[in-house]
């Protein structure tokens, strides 16, 4: 992937959300951004332990490692998933 802008949408259960963001981001510093720009009220997530995977992509990402480093595009989507 190219370093610049990611377009993905984030989802949970049946709410979506479309967001661009650095592809220099990784999944926990884009989980940071969602909860400090209260996004996860778009989202009705309640839970306080979750974090993010890609959908419809067989992939193991590391939460810590840049979004550069995996191929992802433009329009893939990333799914909340509730911890516990």
């Amino acid at each position: 992937m190219a370093k610049g802008y990611l377009k993905v949408t984030i989802k949970h259960d049946d709410k979506e959300l479309d967001l661009r963001f650095s592809c220099l981001l990784s999944l926990r510093e884009l989980k940071k951004l969602i909860e400090e720009n209260g996004l996860v009220q778009q989202l009705d997530l309640a839970a306080k332990h979750w974090h993010l995977e890609p959908v419809y992509k067989q992939l193991r990402m590391e939460q810590h490692r840049p979004l550069a480093e995996y191929p992802l595009g433009n329009g893939d989507v990333l799914g909340v998933v509730v911890d516990g």
